[in-house]
């Protein structure tokens, strides 16, 4: 399994027996993962920290290629990195250190969000190996996703789901202050439904709701990607257009 190549045992192994187990203790107090891999990406040293954040012990990834159906590290958008785009590749070829966010694949079979950081180890003027270290930043991101939630909370309306009359007014402004410094011009599209009241005399506010629902939901469908679709109020929508032209 592995190319053949260098190999590097664990750089712990060099140092005295006792000075060596004074230093595995200490690593193995570090909440940090740590691993010590060679230039074929074998796994010579993990410590306790990378047993907790894997759920693999040192005794299950000690000698297996961090490449090989292991960790397996995706960016954001689930692409494999553990090829073309492994940090840890590209440092033992260039010598660079690197800290990337990935996520790996536990033990257990969930994903976890890690924080990498990887130096090279160089014995004179060669790369043999690297040190990877990765911290587990569930938190981070977790409190990422709450702010974004909130966020969406303030400025989304709740009926729709489309922008609110809070974010659109935000939007305005800005789309103001550009037009201003840089005279970039923007479309504004004002929409409401006519004698939408008797719907709701008629069929009931739940009728109504839902008519405005599907109205929101038509509107967003014809606008482009860069255009913004809000509910001002009521019946009433309006579009903020883009890069828009004008005709003379």
């Amino acid at each position: 399994m592995g190319a053949p190549g260098l190999r590097v045992s664990d750089p712990l192994s060099t140092i005295e027996h006792q000075d060596a187990q004074f230093f595995r203790r200490l690593l193995d107090q570090l909440n940090d993962a740590i691993y010590f891999v060679d230039r074929d990406r074998c796994i010579s040293y993990g410590n306790e920290g990378a047993a907790k954040i894997t759920g693999f012990p040192a005794g299950e990834a000690v000698g297996r290629y961090c490449f090989v159906d292991f960790l397996c590290h995706t960016d954001r958008a689930g692409e494999k990195l553990c090829n073309s785009k492994c940090p840890l590749k590209a440092t033992i070829e260039d010598g660079e250190y690197r800290e990337v966010f990935v996520f790996l694949r536990h033990k257990a079979g969930h994903r976890v969000p890690v924080r990498v950081r990887v130096a090279p180890m160089v014995d004179g003027t060669k790369v043999v190996g690297a040190v990877e270290t990765f911290s587990d930043d569930s938190d981070r991101e977790s409190a990422k996703h709450r702010v974004q939630q909130l966020e969406e909370l303030a400025f989304l309306d709740s009926l729709t789901g489309v922008s609110n009359r809070r974010y659109l007014e935000i939007r305005l402004q800005s789309a103001l202050q550009e037009f201003v410094l840089s005279n970039e011009r923007v479309g504004l599209l004002s929409i409401d439904v006519d004698e939408f009241k008797q719907i709701n005399d008629r069929h009931g506010h739940e009728i109504g709701d839902q008519t405005r629902v599907m109205i929101a939901r038509t509107l967003k469908g014809v606008l482009r990607a860069d255009d913004l679709l809000g509910r001002w109020g009521g019946d009433e929508f309006v579009a903020i257009i883009q890069h828009a032209a004008m005709k003379h």
